[in-house]
């Protein structure tokens, strides 16, 4: 098995428009083989007692690119593809020089496998699985313009987590000026749906006794799956319908219960 030329890259000049930053994973070749005891590559046709595996893992890097004009947005799809095959390194290249954070990294382990340590005579002094691991040089580093895109990043992901919430409410209007009406009535609505009226229907007797119906409801659906040899294409429609109306939480909840009841009263 062999992976080779992976790029992957994400671009950001939202978080500070004026200074757009870039940061990606590169990999030359990600490669499993079977060797013969010399750890030479080679096909395996016949049975043997032990097996011998290596991988290889060349220049793995991970960069961070501050302040870069080259975004990937700007370029034709010629270009794109262009630029994430030069942009992987390799043993002679590092196309963004002073930019990685780590690597680029080269490894290889070698791995034996004894796969009768009781038959093979040695009376159990062959470890049944051996593993040599080889490392070259691990460079790491972080740039003070680095350090202030990641903490300006991770600063907007939350913003944006804590304004998922209300981003149905807000209004397709890109200026503020001349628009307050529409904004404060935004606001309002926000509040309005997402702590008042939701804290007065969670309260309510009829919500709870809809929500443990339907938790008990998937109960006993995930029960019968779980007994079942054969996938029910019915069942498996109704579990989806109900995963729709309740959150991940309760999902995982029930789940566990039905496990913890099947495992204790197993069907007879």
């Amino acid at each position: 098995m062999t992976v080779e030329d992976v790029h992957v890259r994400f671009e950001d000049n939202f978080t500070n428009p004026g200074k757009p930053f870039a940061f990606g994973v590169t990999l030359k070749k990600l490669a499993l083989e079977s060797t013969d005891s010399s750890w030479i590559p080679t096909l395996i046709s016949e049975a043997s007692k032990q097996f011998f595996k290596l991988l290889s893992l060349e220049c793995l890097a991970v960069y961070w690119i501050s302040n870069t004009s080259h975004l990937l947005s700007n370029m034709t799809s010629r270009e794109q593809v262009e630029h994430f095959r030069k942009g992987i390194a390799n043993a002679h290249s590092r196309p963004y020089e002073d930019s990685y954070i780590a690597g680029p990294i080269t490894s290889y382990a070698k791995l034996r496998i004894n796969t009768r340590p009781e038959l093979d005579g040695s009376n159990y002094t062959i470890p049944k699985i051996f593993v040599n691991l080889m490392m070259e040089e691990i460079s790491m580093g972080l740039t003070p313009n680095q350090y202030n895109d990641i903490v300006g990043f991770l600063s907007n992901i939350e913003r944006m987590n804590r304004g998922s919430p209300y981003r149905k409410y807000r209004p397709v209007i890109k200026s503020y000026k001349k628009y307050a009406k529409i904004w404060w009535l935004y606001a309002y609505q926000c509040i309005l749906e997402e702590n008042v009226r939701r804290k007065r229907r969670n309260w309510r007797w009829s919500h709870m006794k809809e929500h443990r119906d339907l938790v008990h409801k998937y109960i006993t659906l995930y029960k019968t799956k779980l007994e079942q040899k054969k996938e029910d294409p019915k069942l498996k429609k109704s579990q989806e319908e109900l995963e729709d109306r309740l959150d991940v939480f309760n999902i995982t909840l029930a789940r566990r219960q039905a496990e913890v009841q099947v495992d204790n009263f197993p069907k007879k």
